[in-house]
């Protein structure tokens, strides 16, 4: 009886999972033919730019494309005092990043499923961190850079800003080395 009970356990563990990366997996492809493909910020680089953001307590914190919130879920657990946001235009993945989150019980934690750019709350975020192609990026900057307040800090993982706003404003490239590559992390503040 005991054995027949933990062999079904186990078999529905297994479904689950095969279930769970077969629509994560799915989720990938069709996202390679939008203008944002998900694809997960690297454990070093999570490190970095939460490094890089310096966060208080009294900052409020938004992702752009938080796809499976891995990110916010990381930076979320080592400041539970402060305030994030994280903003995903693919339904599934705020789904899954609203499931870990209650699992993982962060309070200070919000995913909506929002698009980038038609998002109304740009001024209520003082530290703005995405990861998103350079052509994205660029759009997303252009049309709000006068909605974000003064001081506000942007956050971008590998691309910058595009070469037209980066040679009109201060734009900081932090390195980041790997054993065998470097990447880098653009800063920009208002």
């Amino acid at each position: 009886m005991f054995i027949l009970l933990l062999q079904t356990i186990t078999l529905i563990t297994l479904l689950f999972t095969y279930i769970f990366f077969f629509f994560r997996t799915l989720v990938i492809l069709i996202s390679m033919f939008s203008d944002v493909p998900f694809v997960p910020v690297s454990r070093k680089m999570t490190k970095e730019v939460v490094k890089v953001l310096d966060i208080k307590n009294e900052d409020s914190i938004l992702e752009i494309g938080s796809g499976d919130g891995r990110f916010l879920l990381y930076a979320s657990k080592r400041y539970p005092n402060t305030k994030f946001v994280g903003i995903e235009i693919n339904s599934f993945l705020v789904l899954i990043s609203n499931l870990k989150k209650r699992i993982l019980r962060r309070n200070n934690l919000e995913f909506l499923k929002e698009d980038a750019l038609n998002f109304d709350r740009y001024n209520k975020f003082n530290k703005i961190f995405l990861y998103m192609y350079d052509g994205f990026t660029k759009k997303l900057v252009n049309k709000y850079e006068n909605v974000f307040e003064k001081n506000t800090i942007l956050v971008s993982n590998i691309f910058g800003f595009g070469k037209v706003f980066e040679s009109s404003h201060k734009v900081v490239e932090y390195p980041v080395k790997y054993i065998n590559k470097k990447e880098k992390i653009y800063i920009w503040k208002k």
